[in-house]
């Protein structure tokens, strides 16, 4: 793999890390407060001057695995299969969060639901959440594994 492809790859897992790790911090803080009462979770007034940074990292991530996804499809050496699975893997959960979980928000939080519908869906968006953490835990180690075979054969890190 080439310089680019290398560094391509490299940032793709910076990314991957940084969206695994905002992820993990952001449940441990919210979660459990949101599953205690989603009414209340619902109500609660918006902090003046707060920005949401997900539609940012997402979009980051997004573009950094379809770009590493090409390096490492084209790619023949040590270290492609992991980081065709974690490439994969990590782009069916954008899918997914782009597809289901995004809207499921908006949808809780549009006020259209009545309290025993945003209490279920607030509690099956957690536990599913829960699920999509493990799994980038599990991409972002097939990542780390991969970058540490990817540029084996040259020598070059």
């Amino acid at each position: 793999m080439g310089a680019f492809g290398r560094n391509a790859f490299r940032v793709y897992v910076l990314l991957l890390g940084i969206w695994t790790g905002s992820g993990i911090h952001d449940t441990a803080s919210t979660h459990f407060a949101w599953w205690a009462d989603p009414v209340v979770w619902y109500a609660r007034p918006a902090w003046a001057g707060m920005v949401n940074p997900w539609p940012f990292s997402t979009m980051l991530l997004l573009l950094a695995t379809l770009v590493a996804g090409v390096v490492a499809w084209r790619y023949r050496g040590p270290g492609r299969k992991p980081a065709l699975i974690s490439l994969a893997g990590t782009a069916l959960i954008l899918v997914a969060t782009l597809a289901w979980f995004v809207p499921q928000l908006g949808l809780m939080g549009s006020g259209r639901l009545d309290e025993a519908a945003l209490v279920a869906h607030g509690r099956t968006w957690i536990v599913l959440n829960a699920a999509r953490l493990v799994l980038l835990l599990a991409l972002l180690w097939s990542a780390l594994l991969a970058l540490g075979r990817i540029g084996e054969r040259t020598g070059k890190g």
